[in-house]
């Protein structure tokens, strides 16, 4: 189309008439132009903006003030169907133009970053989000008569999800209780969508979804649990009679109620929330002598109400016949025929007809019918959810499969999840073939994703990984389920695809960690931070420059407008990225940290003797695979809760707690538990020496090497253990620990070792409390601390004041001087007491030293209020800063350079205060030193007894020493058995003595 005729045909749309109509017809008769326009020529956007007279934009403001306002009904269009790129550049347009409004009308600024916060949340980027959100703060802060009860609660569900991906559970937790008072309150004064203060509560119902599925805020704790309560209970028992219309009332609650398996409701409320339930339906009309007759007879009232819950969700807010409604009742049943099952699709097209695509809300279908399928697959009806599903995915056949596969990777979040759990429910249902062609899909858009985003870097990642890490556990069980349905499997068809799908389901918590900490140490530098930003920006602009493009527009990209900014776009973003790139090197390697191991490249990394071994916890099972050095591959399932696991594991690391004395040894537990993690592969362990253990969940916290190889009778006394020569796992396999398969590849492939030219560094025995503080057994201080309070205060840095009260560690000091001895290190390659600074580390030369040591106090992820990080603690300066709080984070770590052979903890404490294991913590922190240089570390997974962790570290490295050949893990096999069985008194046979140290990552491949 000739300009002329563009500008003819946009300024003849560009008028109310374009808006009464549904959203769809709005874009395709107007918004589509405006776009064009915007890229083409601003003054002729602007004046079709003005020329709009949008009746909801007051004619008598000020030009920029209708101006921001229509830009912002011109994203809220674009976002309703999807087109997300354009919704994001109408929304930036309406806050330039807010900012140059009238000052006294700052609360339209405030609106209009709000929606765009949301709108970049939506789109992926999570900087904008928070630039975004940071302003709003910034306003609201600097003018509090502009806090509405809307903006707070906005603002703070923003901020609940920005605190999210952070991995902040804490501030996540606490500014998602803000948004639910917010919402509680608003109900009480606003019933009308007219009224200021009246709140669209649907993103915080999507929350408290995704917190019920464990995808939002699943660490938060009390304050995130009591929050969910109180809005649920809130939304079921806030109704006033006089406010039951036509429709069947408070379904989606009453589903979210009974769903509420964490934390949930007492059996006492949730019956009260259900007779009310009942009441409203009784007073609409919903029990019909019909529909009465289609229910099972003799039905209690909980049955009874999530049935009609069911079925007023399935017809959302239409109208329904009481003979439409006795049929779905009917249907309402875990078996039905298959003209029920085609019944249902039929209803659900014509709810979607009828309230959704008029409006063009195209994202809102998807949305409704994963939401509905979840909620039958919750309560049993499968088939009603298979039906749900086909149709998500089948809806759109009429479209060509191209514009499909965007949609879908449009909804990744959405999409892959429902095709996961498709697969199961079509697995279920004797389909074998169908639902592997779904996992396909799945995993192929899956993959597709986060290659996209990880290419970008930033924050588009966490997101992805935030909401995609449920569904990788379900696609690689649902696989495992269908290729090992029983036994041993060896060499088995599908192996390779099972060996890559269990390695992206354990991906999730590590790289999550490691990522943010990334984010974390760019933000820490100024220059860094606006180099960051501006790249960030820039690559945003050119992905919805490109997407834009492809929008199909009826008018055809006039005067090449859109090429022109798209080319602009690219060429700003590949300049900003050679500069990043070259200043801020990746934490990863973009497609290679991503993607999955195929077991052809893993196999040549092995050496004889050593088995590869993945053990990945699922909801109801147990997945193992094990890989050797000759090619074979062996995958196994066993059948156990995940919480089982957890009990187990959490009973045997309580043994290492030797604060109360040492504790009688478990030794049930540990023969259950090997029994139980290797499952039919125990046989097979004969044949090797060494294992390479890939674990998650809780078994990523496990101490192995205290596993028992068989049932044993245990002796009473632990002083008898010695004599005893149980049969721990550690006797008869070295055992070392990989936060990812990808490291082995990457660590094997490397043939040098370190090439710095000094043997050690220690820094350790940092000034702390005094040492008559300290808590001993007996056999030396123990590195148990609590650091809760330490992050307490604001801007992210520890509080040296309670650092300081924490207890001084001086046999330490001894420890660090006996490995200097061993390995003829000089006295100043130590850094002890008041020389253990974070300073100090950073100024040394690091990259010159072959074996570091860290002697000192560890504190876990999410262990630190304040912080998601995991970190160690040094000398606390007098005051804190930026560059030196007494806490050596992993976000700083990271930034570190290393070129060690081993970097040694003897401080990792990975058991949260309550005992349970926290399996990101030390894989995440490993990873951190994975990526600073370090080839392997060794940590413990305890409190460790100092004159026993002395004697194993120094053991180790004394064999080591002897023996420059040997791997890690076998050095410290053969100091822990010296320990076991004749080192210091009888009881260090005790696991608490020896258990808790691990050895993490593996040598390269040549010395």
């Amino acid at each position: 189309m000739s300009r002329p005729a563009f500008e003819k045909l946009l300024m003849e749309r560009a008028n109310p008439d374009s808006l009464g109509t549904d959203t769809a017809g709005a874009w395709d008769g107007l918004y589509q132009h405006l776009s064009i326009a915007r890229s083409l020529d601003r003054t002729l956007y602007e004046r079709a903006l003005l020329q709009l007279n949008d009746p909801s934009c007051d004619a008598h403001k000020r030009k920029e003030a209708r101006l921001s306002c229509a830009a912002n009904h011109a994203a809220s269009v674009a976002s309703s169907i999807k087109a997300f790129a354009a919704a994001v550049d109408f929304r930036q347009d309406a806050v330039v133009y807010a900012e140059r409004g009238d000052n006294k009308d700052r609360g339209a600024l405030v609106d209009a970053l709000i929606d765009l916060a949301f709108d970049e949340q939506l789109y992926g980027n999570l900087f904008a989000t928070e630039r975004a959100s940071a302003r709003v703060g910034e306003l609201l802060a600097a003018d509090p008569s502009l806090i509405t009860l809307k903006r707070r609660f906005q603002s703070s569900l923003i901020r609940a999800r920005i605190a999210d991906a952070r991995l902040e559970d804490t501030a996540a937790g606490q500014a998602f209780s803000d948004a639910v008072t917010a919402a509680i309150q608003s109900r009480t004064r606003a019933r009308s969508s007219s009224n200021p203060d009246f709140i669209r509560t649907e993103p915080l119902d999507e929350l408290v979804r995704q917190y019920i599925q464990g995808r939002f805020c699943a660490t938060c704790g009390a304050s995130a649990a009591v929050a969910v309560r109180q809005w649920i209970a809130s939304q079921l028992t806030g109704v006033a009679d006089e406010d039951v219309g036509t429709k069947l009332p408070q379904s989606a609650y009453l589903l979210m109620a009974l769903s509420l398996t964490r934390d949930g409701f007492s059996k006492v409320d949730l019956s009260s929330y259900v007779q009310r339930y009942l009441q409203l339906v009784r007073k609409n009309g919903g029990i019909h002598p019909s529909a009465q007759r289609a229910l099972p007879p003799r039905i209690d009232d909980l049955s009874k109400a999530k049935l009609f819950a069911l079925v007023g969700e399935t017809t959302a807010t239409s109208d329904t016949t009481t003979a439409e409604f006795a049929q779905l009742l009917s249907a309402m049943k875990p078996e039905i025929s298959r003209s029920q099952f085609d019944h249902l699709i039929a209803i659900h097209k014509n709810v979607i007809e009828n309230n959704f695509e008029q409006f063009g809300a195209v994202s809102a279908v998807s949305k409704h019918l994963s939401v509905l399928a979840r909620n039958f697959q919750t309560f049993g009806l499968r088939q009603q959810a298979r039906a749900t599903l086909q149709l998500l995915m089948t809806r759109d056949e009429a479209v060509d499969k191209p514009s499909r596969r965007r949609e879908w990777e449009k909804l990744t979040s959405v999409y892959a999840p429902a095709l996961a759990r498709l697969a199961s429910l079509e697995f279920d249902a004797g389909d074998r073939a169908s639902a592997l062609l779904r996992l396909d899909e799945a995993s192929a858009l899956i993959t597709n994703k986060l290659r996209a985003e990880w290419a970008a870097g930033g924050a588009g990642a966490i997101l992805a990984l935030r909401d995609l890490g449920p569904t990788f556990r379900l696609i690689a069980q649902k696989r495992a389920e269908i290729l090992v349905p029983t036994g041993l499997s060896r060499n088995g068809t599908g192996h390779d695809t099972l060996f890559r799908e269990l390695q992206r389901a354990m991906f999730g918590e590590t790289a999550l960690a490691v990522e943010v900490a990334n984010q974390r140490r760019i933000l820490a530098d100024e220059a860094l931070r606006d180099l960051s930003r501006r790249y960030h920006a820039v690559v945003g602009e050119a992905e919805r420059a490109i997407e834009i493009a492809g929008y199909g527009h009826s008018s055809g990209d006039v005067d090449g407008a859109l090429a022109a900014v798209r080319r602009s776009a690219e060429a700003r973003r590949n300049a900003l990225e050679r500069e990043f790139r070259e200043r801020v090197p990746p934490a990863h390697s973009a497609a290679a940290d991503i993607d999955p191991v195929p077991l052809a490249e893993v196999t040549p990394r092995l050496r004889s003797g050593e088995a590869l071994v993945l053990l990945h916890v699922g909801s109801h099972g147990l997945h193992g695979f094990l890989l050797d050095a000759t090619g074979q591959s062996y995958a196994w399932r066993t059948l156990i809760r995940r919480e089982a696991i957890e009990e187990l594991v959490r009973n045997l690391r309580g043994a290492g707690d030797v604060t109360r004395g040492v504790q009688p040894f478990p030794a049930a537990d540990a023969a259950k538990l090997h029994a139980l993690i290797f499952g039919p592969a125990q046989d097979r362990l004969s044949a090797y020496n060494k294992l390479i253990l890939v674990g998650d969940g809780p078994l990523q916290a496990m101490p192995y090497g205290l596993l028992l190889t068989r049932a044993t009778e245990i002796p009473a006394d632990p002083g008898a253990y010695r004599a005893a020569a149980l049969p721990w796992l550690i006797r008869t396999h070295a055992l070392a620990l990989l936060p990812s398969v990808r490291t082995l590849v990457t660590q094997r492939a490397g043939t040098l070792r370190s090439r710095a030219a000094k043997p050690f560094l220690g820094i350790g025995d940092p000034s702390l409390a005094p040492p008559e503080l300290r808590v001993a057994d007996g056999s030396g201080a123990l590195r148990g601390i609590d650091v809760s309070a330490a992050f307490q205060t604001s801007g992210g840095l520890a509080d040296v004041s309670v650092l300081r009260r924490l207890v001084s560690l001086p046999e330490t000091a001894d420890e660090l001087r006996a490995i200097a001895t061993l390995l003829k290190a000089p006295p100043e390659a130590l850094l002890l007491g008041a020389g253990a600074t974070e300073r100090a580390v950073r100024a040394a030369p690091l990259v010159d030293y072959r074996v570091i040591a860290f002697a000192t106090h560890g504190a876990l992820a999410g262990e630190v209020t304040g912080t998601s990080e995991p970190g160690l603690v040094l000398t606390p300066p007098a005051t804190a800063s930026r560059e030196d709080d007494g806490f050596l984070g992993l976000s700083e770590i990271s930034g570190l350079r290393f070129d060690a052979d081993l970097v040694m903890l003897s401080a990792c404490n990975t058991a949260t205060p309550d005992g349970r294991p926290r399996a990101e913590g030390l894989s995440g922190l490993a990873r951190g030193f994975f990526n600073a240089g370090a080839r392997s570390l060794l940590a413990t997974h305890w409190a460790i007894p100092s004159e026993a962790s002395v004697k194993l570290t120094t053991g180790l490295i004394a064999y080591q020493a002897e023996r420059p050949e040997a791997d890690w893990a076998e050095a410290l096999r053969i100091a822990t058995l010296a320990v076991i069985d004749r080192e210091g008194p009888a009881a260090w046979a005790h696991p608490a003595y020896w258990a808790g140290y691990a050895v993490l990552g593996v040598r390269p491949a040549q010395p």
